[in-house]
């Protein structure tokens, strides 16, 4: 099922996570607002994305370094590749891992 809701995120967000129902309800979330507030809405969604699932963010990357917003959050990691693509490796909180391939 598709939810799709337009409204402010941040209001949004603080409501759902106000709604016990919500917690862990998302399989897939991809956020593409203003970047200066990417790790507020981080923040919010870690309660609503389930274990396993993915929160993507539009315009994270730009020319191989990440945008000022998120340059000090986080910490670039290489990884293995069994192809002849690389990985880049994304270590924003100790249990989150978000692979890019480039």
């Amino acid at each position: 099922m598709i939810d799709f809701r337009e409204d402010p995120a941040l209001l949004l967000f603080e409501q759902m996570i106000n709604n016990v129902k919500f917690h862990g309800s998302f399989d897939f979330n991809f956020v593409d607002v203003d970047k200066d507030n990417y790790l507020n809405y981080h923040t919010r969604l870690i309660d609503l994305v389930k274990i396993g699932g993915v929160i993507g963010y539009d315009n994270t990357l730009l020319e191989w370094v990440f945008d000022a917003p998120l340059r000090k959050y986080v910490r670039l990691l290489p990884c293995g590749s069994s192809s002849s693509e690389q990985s880049l490796s994304v270590l924003q909180y100790p249990d989150l891992t978000s692979l890019v391939d480039l």
